[in-house]
């Protein structure tokens, strides 16, 4: 399985109803493309940059 790595940034920490960890995984509901969280740091204001790898995208319809 081919993975690729990226970054996302979550501006609003309070909006997330727990805080990130590593091997937590994230799936955009756009296109299912499934992700998981190798890092997640503070940018030492509101945000956090959290550091992925997609691990591919889910089949069937979305």
């Amino acid at each position: 399985m081919a993975t690729t790595k990226s970054n996302m940034t979550f501006e609003d920490v309070k909006e997330l109803p727990f805080p990130l960890m590593q091997g937590y995984r994230i799936m955009r509901l756009c296109n299912r493309a499934l992700y998981e969280v190798r890092d997640a740091k503070p940018d030492g204001v509101s945000r956090i940059e959290v550091n992925v790898v997609q691990l591919g995208i889910a089949k069937g319809e979305f």
